[in-house]
């Protein structure tokens, strides 16, 4: 349910809304600490990446802690990414694809700047690309969501504490949960992965796009950590796949 809410709905409506959003999530994280409740976050974060920019994900992570995003990334996605491959379906799997593209290319220092980071999170790009070109030929499933009403039970603030009951925190639900959001944007067609009759190759076009860009900003600089995964023969079938059937040289 909630990444509807972020497929759909345009930043200008839910921005007031995402820092409790953000908050809730990354509280229960802390709280649930299962691979399944990881992989759902690291999803959620990679949906946010696709239709609001990595960057703007950055700025709200970034009010709430200093070097949260980066942390997370390192704490919770590499850990979680057998996990994520053996549970994904086609659209969640195009989804983090596309959303991890985002966080790799977007002008986030933290992430570019370093060499380890950036060739963890493209290695996880990567193995999670051919596991999803696996599922393109099968029938969608659905994505697997978690009810948002288990989103708020057992919340831990950062003394460990149960949340839930004081006056900032109810003011701040009360405002999401009687929210005016519109159910549909515009402005997320062009964004958004969605239906059709080859949603892998879109998923593909949009992440050679990302990245390709990125190599001709910064020509060489990922060169090594490229070229180390890219010998891999598991992996050839991505880089055809991503970047030869797209025209786009990273190599």
């Amino acid at each position: 349910m909630l990444n509807l809410l972020l497929r759909h709905t345009a930043l200008p409506s839910l921005e007031q809304y995402l820092p409790t959003i953000l908050q809730l999530v990354l509280n229960r994280m802390m709280a649930n600490k299962t691979p399944r409740f990881y992989k759902l976050s690291v999803h959620m974060f990679c949906v946010f990446s696709i239709n609001y920019g990595a960057a703007t994900l950055l700025r709200f992570m970034e009010a709430i802690q200093p070097n949260l995003l980066v942390n997370v990334l390192q704490q919770v996605y590499a850990p979680t990414l057998e996990y994520i491959c053996n549970s994904i379906d086609l659209v969640a799997g195009c989804e983090i694809c596309v959303g991890t593209a985002k966080l790799l290319s977007e002008e986030i220092p933290a992430i570019r700047d370093n060499s380890n980071l950036w060739g963890a999170l493209f290695k996880n790009f990567v193995v999670v690309c051919a596991k999803t070109g696996t599922l393109s030929g099968t029938s969608m499933k659905g994505t697997e969501e978690e009810p948002a009403g288990l989103l708020v039970t057992g919340l831990l603030n950062d003394d460990g504490e149960a949340i839930g009951s004081g006056q900032d925190f109810d003011n701040a639900y009360s405002k999401l949960q009687y929210a005016n959001i519109p159910q549909f944007s515009q402005l997320m067609v062009n964004n958004t992965i969605s239906g059709g009759d080859d949603i892998f190759g879109h998923c593909c076009t949009m992440s050679a796009q990302a990245l390709g860009g990125l190599m001709q900003q910064n020509p060489g600089k990922y060169q090594g950590t490229i070229n180390g995964i890219a010998v891999d023969p598991a992996y050839g079938s991505v880089f055809q796949a991503v970047f030869a059937r797209n025209n786009v040289s990273i190599m």
